[in-house]
């Protein structure tokens, strides 16, 4: 995570400590910036309901622009339903260690 500070002073309207002839304080904005990122869940092997369980727990912690990347052995259809229901698109994909690798995210996100 990045975080950018900036200091705005304004000369002319800061009060001034006399004995040193500078401002006596100074305003700070300070932005976040969230950097995009991808959470990787394995539920390889898991016994239902766990996988679904576990992604659902996942999603809680996308933010806009993130997205989260399962490896599972099973087309999750149940999950398919909630995540349309919900705002997230996802693509499945044939999986390089997996059966398959389905990648979700926000509807909307870049």
């Amino acid at each position: 995570m990045r975080i950018k500070a900036a200091i705005e002073l304004d000369p002319k309207n800061a009060p001034m400590n006399e004995a040193l002839a500078l401002p006596v304080s100074v305003p700070v904005r300070r932005r976040i910036d969230h950097v995009a990122c991808t959470i990787e869940l394995d539920a390889r092997g898991l016994e239902p309901p766990e996988p679904l369980v576990r992604v659902l727990a996942a999603l809680d912690s996308l933010h806009t622009g993130d997205s989260l990347l399962l490896k599972i052995d099973c087309r999750p259809l149940p999950l398919y339903r909630i995540l349309d229901r919900n705002g997230y698109v996802y693509e499945e994909r044939q999986g390089s260690d997996s059966l398959f690798g389905i990648t979700i995210r926000l509807r909307g996100s870049a």
